[in-house]
């Protein structure tokens, strides 16, 4: 099972439930999981193939949070890249 159909599932047991709170900010499952669709049909739309790598230089956030559920249900794999990694290391990746 991948990590978007464990969210899809657990939004669709406990959707009233919390998932994520962040800086004062609550989201509930089942918010979260139809954002991450929203945002997944958006993705694919713009073309993303399977397993097409995506980088993603976020930290902790929770646009971090709905990146990678998004990426990951449009069928992309997510490449976590360190936001304090300097423009120069970046180029590498």
């Amino acid at each position: 099972m991948s990590v978007s159909e464990l969210l899809r599932n657990t939004a669709r047991r406990f959707p009233d439930k919390t998932a994520i709170y962040f800086d004062n900010r609550l989201v509930t499952y089942k918010s979260l999981d139809q954002g991450v669709d929203n945002l997944a049909r958006g993705l694919l739309n713009l073309g993303l193939k399977g397993q097409e790598m995506v980088g993603l230089l976020l930290g902790n956030c929770l646009d971090f949070v709905y990146s990678y559920f998004t990426i990951t249900r449009a069928g992309g794999v997510v490449v976590p890249v360190n936001p304090l990694y300097k423009d120069e290391e970046v180029k590498y990746l």
